[in-house]
């Protein structure tokens, strides 16, 4: 499995009925790093992910995983570089069993069925449920379907991670297995999440949106304690860096450049 890092150069968006939802985004994910894209409902989190996997056409500028040009020649060789998470499982989760829904992309591939064997059992070990390989998903937990859900793209050996919302409705349990598995992962790895004390745990980098643009890029553990910057964007600190409700001491803030 090779990491493929991200390219994003001057992307914008607009609906058909003329509503701009994303704004000269420009963005660069180094192989193996690992970013969050944060803001609020409506920012354009969810969009920008559907543009990079090539769900939504952009109206201007260009995505590259790896060496490759996302574009409508090149889309079936950019998709399997790329795994996409979405925000719920239940959009990826709709054979009888779980093996058959992290089998259904190798199969698609045409692979022989002992090679398809072997990307199952070891997406699901990865994931931690092997033994969920016969429960139709129906019958599992929040946070076993997203397991599976994952499982379904790492079946696939894809490069590069992307992931919507993947912590929302989980437990803390299933929220806390869930962060360790994505801090294993080698591959490349974008998430779109309102979770930052995940963001700031989990990941390299922050990227800002506010109102479709990119108001900042940084490092997780300085774009996250600029207090100004995220009360601006809509968001708040993340849990761990507020003040400790006993003592009230609250840990410094850092100002950073923002990029508007």
């Amino acid at each position: 499995m090779n990491s493929h890092g991200l390219k994003i150069d001057s992307l914008s968006f607009s609906y058909p009925d003329g509503g701009r939802i994303l704004e000269s985004i420009s963005l660069n994910l180094e192989p193996g790093k690992k970013m969050a894209v944060v803001g609020a409902n409506g920012a354009g989190k969810s969009t920008l992910l559907a543009l990079i996997a090539g769900i939504y056409t952009p109206e201007s500028g260009t995505v590259a995983i790896g060496d490759t040009a996302v574009d409508k020649k090149t889309m079936d060789k950019a998709r399997s570089m790329l795994g996409f998470v979405f925000q719920d499982p239940d959009d990826q989760l709709f054979s009888a069993s779980v093996y058959d829904d992290v089998a259904f992309g190798p199969r698609n591939q045409g692979l022989e069925e002992p090679v398809v064997r072997s990307r199952v059992e070891a997406a699901l070990k990865t994931v931690g449920i092997p033994d969920l390989a016969k429960r139709p998903p129906f019958r599992l937990s929040g946070g076993e379907k997203r397991m599976a859900a994952i499982a379904t793209v790492l079946s696939m050996d894809p490069g590069l991670l992307i992931l919507d919302e993947p912590s929302a409705s989980l437990d803390p349990k299933a929220r806390r297995r869930l962060i360790h598995l994505l801090t294993s992962l080698p591959q490349t790895i974008l998430v779109a999440t309102h979770d930052l004390d995940m963001a700031l745990e989990l990941c390299d980098e922050i990227a800002v949106l506010h109102d479709g643009a990119l108001v900042a890029i940084g490092l997780a553990s300085i774009i996250l304690k600029d207090e100004r910057l995220l009360d601006r964007c809509g968001l708040e600190l993340p849990l761990s860096m507020q003040a400790c409700p006993v003592c009230g001491l609250v840990k410094p803030a850092t100002t950073i450049h923002a990029i508007l």
